[in-house]
C-alpha cells in the first residue's frame, strides 16, 4: 500500500452488496452491506478512498500463464490495496494475496425454481404408481381368463375384458347366468372392482381440488441425472473457483456438474447473481428446461427468503464444502 492516506478498494458493482453511482462531484456513491462496511472502515481511520472495478467483472480466478483475472488480479499486480466482494479464501488465491479473518463460513448450495403443477396429457395415470396398475392390469387379464373358461364358448376373451374394464368404470357387469355358479370368483371381482375404483375416484377428487406439484431435484446426485437426462441447466458464477472446485471433486456426480457448465459456458455475471439469477435464459435448442444457480446460502436467502418468493424457491439442505469469507 503507497499510499495510507487514500486507498484503492476493488470492487464489484452488485445489487444489494455493493451498488456504485456516479455523482456530481465525480465521487462515487455507495450503498449495500459491503459499502457500509467499507464506510465504517475508513471512517474510523480517517482515510479516503477510490473504488475500482475490474474490466471482466470477474472475482478472480488464475489463468494458465499464472496471471489473475477479476478482482484478485488487481490486487496481484498492485492496482488496488483492497479488494472487498465476498472473496472465498481458496488455497491459490492464499498464496496469492493477504486475507483478513473470514466473517462469514459458506457452502455450495443449488437454487431453482420449485416445479409447477403437473401439465402432462396424461396426468391422470400418475394418480396410481406403476406397481398398482401392473397389479390392477394382471387382475384384469387373469379373472377374464377364469371367467371365459367358465363361459367356455359362450363370450370371447376381448368381450370379458371389455366387461371387466366398464366394470372397473362402476359398469354394470353382463354375463351368462352360469356365472352365478361361481359366486365366490364373481364376488371377489366385484369387491376388487369397488375398492380400486372408489380409490381412483378419489384420488382424481383430490387431485383435481389441490393439484400435486411435480418432483423438484433435492440433491445433487438427483441436479446430475436431471442435467444428464437435458431437464436441467446449472450456471455458475463467471470468475469464481465453483466449476473448478466441482471438478476437482472424488464424487464423479459433481465432477458431471463441473464439466457440462465448462462445455456450455453456463455462467452467470456477478451483478446477475445478486439480482435474479433465476430469471429465464434463452435456449439455443428451444427446448424449455429448469435453470439452477450455484452458490452461497446467504445469497439466496438475500434475495428469495422474503415475500412470494420463499414459497416458490427451492435452495438445497445439501451442500459441497466450499470456503470461508
Amino acid at each position: 500500500m503507497s499510499n495510507f492516506n487514500k486507498w484503492t478498494i476493488a470492487t464489484l458493482n452488485r445489487s444489494r452488496l455493493f451498488e456504485i453511482y456516479s455523482n456530481s462531484d465525480g465521487m462515487p456513491n455507495i450503498y449495500g452491506i459491503e459499502a457500509e462496511l467499507i464506510k465504517s472502515i475508513t471512517t474510523k481511520l480517517n482515510v479516503e478512498y477510490e473504488i475500482v472495478t475490474p474490466d471482466d467483472e470477474q472475482y478472480g480466478i488464475e489463468l494458465e500463464d499464472g496471471n489473475w483475472t477479476g478482482i484478485i488480479g488487481m490486487l496481484h499486480r498492485g492496482e488496488a490495496d483492497i479488494g472487498i466482494a465476498n472473496l472465498g479464501i481458496y488455497e491459490d488465491r492464499y498464496r496469492t494475496v493477504d486475507y483478513t479473518s473470514p466473517y462469514l463460513m459458506e457452502g455450495l448450495h443449488f437454487c431453482l425454481l420449485k416445479s409447477v403443477y403437473r401439465d402432462e396429457l396424461f396426468v391422470f395415470f400418475h394418480l396410481f404408481d406403476f406397481s398398482t396398475w401392473m397389479y390392477l392390469l394382471g387382475s384384469l387379464f387373469i379373472t377374464a381368463v377364469v371367467i371365459l373358461i367358465i363361459l367356455k364358448e359362450r363370450e370371447t376373451l376381448s368381450s370379458v375384458i371389455l366387461y371387466l374394464f366398464g366394470n372397473l368404470l362402476s359398469q354394470t357387469l353382463v354375463f351368462h347366468k352360469r356365472i352365478y355358479n361361481w359366486k365366490i370368483i364373481f364376488t371377489s371381482w366385484l369387491l376388487f372392482a369397488f375398492v380400486m375404483s372408489s380409490a381412483y375416484s378419489g384420488a382424481l377428487l383430490s387431485f383435481l381440488t389441490l393439484p400435486s406439484e411435480a418432483k423438484t431435484v433435492e440433491t445433487f446426485l438427483e441436479l446430475a441425472e436431471a442435467v444428464a437426462k437435458g431437464s436441467h441447466r446449472v450456471y455458475a458464477l463467471r470468475g469464481s473457483p465453483f466449476v473448478s472446485i466441482l471438478k476437482r471433486s472424488p464424487e464423479q456426480h459433481f465432477q458431471f456438474l463441473g464439466n457440462m457448465i465448462e462445455k456450455h459456458d453456463w455462467y452467470v455475471t456477478a451483478d446477475e447473481m445478486t439480482q435474479n439469477p433465476l430469471k429465464k435464459k434463452d435456449s439455443p435448442d428451444n427446448k424449455t428446461r429448469v435453470d439452477v444457480i450455484l452458490g452461497g446460502r446467504y445469497i439466496f436467502k438475500m434475495l428469495y427468503g422474503v415475500g412470494d418468493f420463499k414459497s416458490k424457491v427451492f435452495v438445497s439442505e445439501e451442500k459441497r464444502s466450499m470456503a470461508s469469507i
